[in-house]
């Protein structure tokens, strides 16, 4: 059985994570700098961080790639 419900009614993510991931992903395109480095101590390593925004970015459809050099994850605008 199905209920119609409000969009404005679903709740969130349960996962603060990926709200702060889309959040940063926003607050970076909003800046305006060409590139930042992505604070990767919350994350096991580095590349489950880089996996977490490479999916974030493909989602919001932001015109940033996320790379890793070094074992440090950063954010590039792309284009111009």
């Amino acid at each position: 059985m199905i209920t119609k419900v409000d969009k404005a009614d679903i709740p969130g993510r349960t996962c603060h994570y990926n709200n702060n991931v889309v959040r940063e992903i926003q607050d970076f395109v909003d800046s305006g700098w060409d590139a930042c480095e992505v604070n990767t101590a919350k994350y096991k390593n580095y590349r489950s961080a880089n996996i977490t925004y490479r999916n974030a970015i493909a989602i919001l459809r932001a015109p940033v790639k996320a790379v890793v050099r070094s074992g440090r994850v950063f954010l590039v605008r792309n284009g111009n």
